[in-house]
């Protein structure tokens, strides 16, 4: 589907793989309404707003997972690539590869919700980039960029602002109740749950080895 405007997809499966440039889902390339119990094991392969499931998603996503590689420039997710609502029990275990705001999950979340996410794919990427999130950017008044209750396993690696479960944790941004236990490789700003933060987090850990390679670039679990 190319935009699913104020529609419901419900128990919906697709396999094929997705090329092509902007917007780009393994089922939905825009979201604007209800995705529920659905699911997409293809490649996808395109430049910014790249998703296994929805390239952007402006609603709900509910109990929905993807399982092929993703591949692009900026805002690249394995589930979605830029996420403006909620994100709910849903899952992504493809790799995941891009340059800025790259995530196993979502690449971007702007002020969105995500809850009960699990991330198990690999994550590759330049800046910004995260096991589950790569920035979690609160861009209103109101703090409501939140991930809860999320894990993230997959080995990331990148250049600045890297972390096993969120790249770059804006101001107001919140990640309470989440782990990662994935390897973690950067240059600069690079931690084993958090690379960068300038928010809240609480009631988290990480496990996995951290690596930073740059002179000067902070490191930290």
């Amino acid at each position: 589907v190319g935009t699913n405007f104020d529609g419901t997809i419900r128990n919906a499966s697709a396999s094929g793989s997705v090329n092509g440039t902007s917007t780009l889902g393994g089922v939905v390339g825009s979201n604007e309404g209800n995705i529920i119990d659905s699911s997409a094991s293809g490649s996808v392969n395109g430049t910014g707003s790249v998703g296994g499931v929805v390239g952007e998603n402006f609603a709900n996503i509910t109990n929905s997972s993807a399982s092929g590689n993703v591949t692009g420039d900026r805002n690249v997710g394995g589930a979605v690539g830029r996420n403006f609502a909620n994100i709910t029990n849903s899952s992504a275990s493809g790799s995941v590869n891009g340059t800025d705001n790259v995530g196993g999950v979502v690449g971007t979340n702007f002020d969105g919700t995500i809850q009960n996410a699990r991330a198990s794919g690999n994550v590759t990427g330049d800046r910004n980039v995260g096991g589950l999130v790569g920035k979690n950017n609160n861009r209103g008044t109101t703090p409501n960029a939140t991930i809860q209750n999320a894990t993230a396993s997959g080995n990331v690696t990148g250049d600045r602002n890297v972390g096993g479960l969120v790249g770059f944790n804006e101001e107001d941004g919140t990640v309470q109740s989440a782990s990662a236990s994935g390897s973690v490789n950067g240059t600069g700003n690079v931690g084993g749950l958090v690379g960068r933060n300038s928010g809240e987090i609480r009631d988290t850990f990480a496990v996995g080895s951290v690596s930073a390679t740059g002179r000067f670039g902070p490191a930290g679990g």
